[in-house]
């Protein structure tokens, strides 16, 4: 699968391998990762590592949701 990004009001990066950018993507977004995951725990568990490698970066809070998130899911979240 090809890798594409998207930008409207919030940016999308997406294809094989992408995971693994999460590091470079989250600098200037702040120092605490909200971690907001499905059903899966294997892909928390995934991104989770990856953002403690990440110097400056917290990511200790997860919260798992159902479906797609709504804006008051991640408020509560």
């Amino acid at each position: 699968m090809a890798r594409f990004e998207f930008a409207t009001a919030t940016r999308i990066v997406f294809g094989a391998g992408t995971l693994k950018e999460i590091g470079a993507l989250v600098h200037g977004f702040g120092q605490h990762a909200l971690v907001v995951t499905g059903r899966a725990p294997r892909w928390r568990e995934i991104l989770s590592g990856l953002l403690k490698r990440e110097p400056g970066i917290f990511s200790g809070t997860t919260f798992s949701v159902p479906g797609e998130p709504t804006l008051t899911t991640v408020g509560q979240g």
